[in-house]
């Protein structure tokens, strides 16, 4: 790759030491070598931070800093991992695992391996390595606590037990004629192995949540077949014991247990969910005519995949872990919702019919909703009244939140009794669900101006607010760090605590902390607001020392350690972006015709002179001036053109958002949006309002198709994988290898057609289609479609490259062969960077155009082309 990347410097005749007021232009030679952080970890009390530098020779270099000072001790080797006690590490140099204090020197070998394992439950910690030949590998587990080790020989594969108090041993059976493996399960308090069962393995064991269960797919003899059976192990009982298999209870006639289905158990232990699969529809041999046919319906609630390739129908079924006994869930046009199996003991949602955004127009019925029982299998409707569109269960599983999205409304619902509230919050409440109280009848919710609210969902005392009104009153949005409240909502949380909110101003993009009381009793405490952008900070997991991720648009991202979030002592200092002519960023304000105010980033070089005039690229797709503060980092383009490459080379580069507010027609905002933009821009003196151009991918794309075709201000414009045609793609477009499926996207998608059928309106899917005014495109365009494409058709980007063959209008269509809805990373990366960039240089800066614009070459197949023309 590093040789391709010289090449290409020679071919284009560029330096890798051009210089821009003294500091070099990004070039590929940049985007190989570039710095930047690998592979942190904080230590287990907080103490210690571990950390690795790529630097600009490809070299990574580990080091270990103390969190709340200055110590720094550079370390040889990879994969570091905090011993619990905060005093020795352990990590691997070359094919030794290797153990030493964090601050002495002293190393102390532990074998020849290239991996392991480290566990720290709550008594003893382990180490589980694999060591010696492939031939003769042994699996050694220490404990670091005793320091007792244990010697497992011949073993295929390991799977430790969620609380660390059981591994499990996968071991081929010595009797070679039987060709059968062995499982044993060994007690890691007791250290005493036994042997629980012999067969043929199909996929891993799982475990339950207490560890005491193990379940998993197996067969007694060699079986070729999708079927298997399910196997039990209760820790204490001498062996397994076959749980269900094909002629149990409860399985259909024409199903079959699939062994490549996914085998959970559910929070309490008491089920096993799996699939019961059909068989592959299989082709009529019998039937007297020879023709052989696939029926579409009508009525048919889904369409198939491409023709010719039938679908087996799979269900999700349990088992139940007492007896046996088999239910299955799921019928024909049934799915489980919201499903997280290891979280529900007594309860699953099931909806029937379509959901998300193809319900719109199938018979334009919303889904129904069922409760069902684990224990009794009883279905009961919910939802309905209030037609919610998504769950979320409480943790003990009394209490159901549902959100109505179109409404803005939430309710509760009692399992229990089946009565339906409505959870009145300003603005509507905002998903998912922040947290729960212990008991699990409150929950936390953020209010549609993302306040924090303690909802008692048996409704009998009204919410209370828990920030005071302190983010609708300061234009915040707030949200809860995971290293205290989780990522999944799940989390109970202690109503006398003190918790960190993460806040996000919306309107000058300033990012911080604050320290919330969950009793209500006071005003959330302002810790520090700044012009950075926080990646998500990590508590040590014995102690109150964080770990923050920190960065700008002009400074990379680092390192840093705090205690209260209003002091931050820095730990690493990479700025990698210093040796070029880097950029800055602005947040610009301005209005659209219905002086609608909108946001958008301003990048300019670091050299920028306002005596000069300069070019600017307009890149778009929704809103992005939330990312303000966040740092682009130098890389080749799969997608969307790379900001620093383009700033550092003399352009401006803007991004706007995009004003959605004419219902229906996406087009025509992006275009109000967009040249808007560009108008105002041309007041500044700076601006070369002759060198303007655009750039999107996907639906920023198709935006930029259909600006192209209503305005000639822009002088080139590249787009990737974007739509031409709204007809062709709603009515006939395969999606996903779903057909059928654009229709949904148009009526209540992305697509934005905002619920109208192309029957209804016929003449609001013409105007927002590029296609029909393609002979108004006067732009210049460079189009990138690939083949292989999932989402938006290979034909869209023939439809419209074709009519501008046709029209005589200059257009060039890049195909990669190994793309797909994006450019691959690679050669096909680094190629299109390349083109873009000479394409924009030439019509936006005047440059000779490269070959592969202008030679004929019937193979379409240069060598690259990317020599200039003299």
């Amino acid at each position: 790759m590093k040789y391709i990347l010289y090449r290409v410097i020679l071919l284009l005749g560029i330096t890798p030491y051009a210089a821009f007021a003294q500091k070099r232009a990004i070039d590929t030679v940049a985007i190989a070598h570039w710095e930047h952080l690998q592979g942190t970890a904080l230590s287990p009390h907080g103490g210690y931070v571990y950390y690795a530098i790529s630097d600009s020779a490809g070299q990574v270099h580990g080091f270990i800093h103390a969190a709340g000072g200055s110590w720094t001790k550079k370390v040889k080797g990879s994969n570091y991992k905090f011993l619990r006690d905060d005093k020795n590490v352990l990590y691997l140099k070359g094919d030794s695992l290797l153990m030493s204090p964090v601050r002495g020197e002293q190393t102390k070998f532990i074998a020849k391996t290239t991996s392991y394992e480290l566990l720290s439950p709550a008594k003893n910690e382990w180490l589980l390595y694999q060591s010696g030949h492939s031939e003769s590998k042994e699996t050694i587990l220490l404990n670091l606590t005793t320091n007792k080790n244990t010697t497992l020989n011949h073993v295929l594969q390991y799977w430790f037990n969620y609380n660390s108090s059981a591994l499990v041993v996968e071991r081929a059976n010595p009797d070679t004629v039987k060709a059968t493996q062995l499982l044993y399960w060994l007690d890691l308090a007791t250290g005493q192995e036994q042997k629980i069962w012999e067969g043929n393995l199909r996929g891993s064991p799982v475990f339950n949540s207490e560890g005491n269960q193990l379940a998993f797919f197996g067969d007694l003899e060699k079986s070729y077949g999708k079927s298997c059976s399910i196997w039990l192990y209760k820790k204490g009982e001498p062996a397994a014991k076959l749980l269900t298999n094909q002629a149990s209870p409860g399985v259909a006639a024409g199903l079959f247990i699939s062994g490549d289905s996914p085998l959970t158990f559910n929070k309490n232990g008491k089920f096993l969910f799996f699939n019961l699969a059909a068989k592959t529809p299989a082709v009529n041999t019998h039937s007297a005519i020879a023709a052989k046919v696939e029926i579409w319906r009508y009525t048919d609630m889904t369409l198939p995949l491409v023709p010719g390739h039938p679908a087996a129908a799979s269900y999700t079924a349990l088992v139940r872990t007492a007896n046996g006994s088999v239910t299955q869930i799921e019928n024909d046009d049934e799915k489980i919702l919201n499903w997280v199996p290891d979280k529900q003991g007594k309860y699953l949602i099931v909806y029937r019919g379509l959901w998300g955004n193809d319900y719109t127009w199938v018979n334009k019925k919303k889904p129904e909703f069922f409760l069902i029982s684990l224990e009794t299998g009883s279905r009961t409707p919910i939802g309905s009244k209030s037609e919610i569109d998504r769950f979320v269960f409480s943790p003990d599983e009394r209490f159901i939140i549902g959100f109505n999205f179109g409404k803005k409304t939430t309710y509760s619902y009692e399992t229990a009794t089946g009565i339906e509230r409505e959870i009145s919050l300003p603005a509507g409440a905002n998903f998912p669900v922040a947290g729960w109280l212990r008991d699990g009848s409150h929950a936390f919710l953020f209010d549609g101006f993302s306040d924090l609210w303690e909802v008692d969902l048996r409704g009998t005392k009204p919410p209370v607010s828990l920030t005071k009104g302190v983010a609708k009153a300061n234009h915040l949005n707030f949200r809860l760090l995971e290293s205290e409240a989780g990522n999944d909502g799940s989390t109970l949380l202690d109503p006398t605590s003190k918790l960190h909110l993460a806040a996000f101003n919306k309107e000058t993009k300033e990012e911080g902390f604050y320290l919330a009381d969950l009793s209500g009793k006071s005003v959330p405490i302002l810790l520090s607001m700044s012009n950075y952008h926080f990646a998500e900070p990590k508590k040590a997991a014995y102690g109150d020392n964080w770990l923050v991720d920190r960065q700008s648009a002009s400074e990379s991202n680092n390192l840093f350690g705090t205690e209260d979030f209003k002091s931050f002592i820095r730990i690493t200092d990479v700025q990698p972006q210093k040796n070029y002519n880097w950029l800055t960023s602005n947040l610009i304000h301005w209005k659209v015709n219905d002086s609608t105010e909108l946001m958008g980033i301003l990048y300019k070089p670091e050299d920028f002179d306002p005596t000069k005039k300069y070019a600017v690229i307009f890149h778009y797709y929704e809103e992005h001036s939330d990312e303000l503060n966040h740092f682009p980092e130098p890389a080749v383009a799969i997608d969307n053109i790379n900001i620093p490459w383009f700033v550092s080379r003399g352009y401006l580069v803007f991004v706007p958002d995009i004003s959605y507010n004419i219902v229906g027609y996406p087009g025509k905002c992006a275009l109000n949006s967009v040249v808007s933009a560009a108008n105002y821009l041309s007041q500044f003196a700076w601006v070369d309002t002759e060198r303007m151009g655009l750039q999107g991918h996907s639906f920023g794309a198709y935006e930029t198709n259909y600006i192209v075709t209503h305005c000639d201000k822009f002088k080139a414009a590249v787009e990737s994988a974007g739509t031409a045609d709204l007809i062709s793609k709603y009515a006939g477009g395969i999606r996903d290898n779903l057909a059928g499926d654009n229709m949904g996207y148009y009526e209540a998608g992305q697509g934005r057609m905002t619920g109208t059928s192309l029957w209804r309106n016929r003449q609001q899917y013409i105007e927002e289609s590029p296609i029909f005014n393609a002979d108004k495109i006067t732009t210049p365009m460079l189009m990138i479609h690939n083949p292989k494409d999932p989402n938006v058709s290979w034909s869209q980007g023939v439809e419209l490259f074709t009519a501008l063959w046709r029209l005589g209008k200059p257009a060039w269509m890049l195909q990669y062969a190994n793309g797909e809805h994006f450019v691959q990373p690679g050669e096909d990366a680094l190629d299109y960077t390349i083109r873009m960039a000479q394409f924009f240089d030439h019509y936006l800066k005047g440059a000779q155009q490269p070959k592969w614009m202008t030679e004929t070459d019937p193979d379409r197949r240069l060598d690259t082309g990317y020599e200039l023309n003299k």
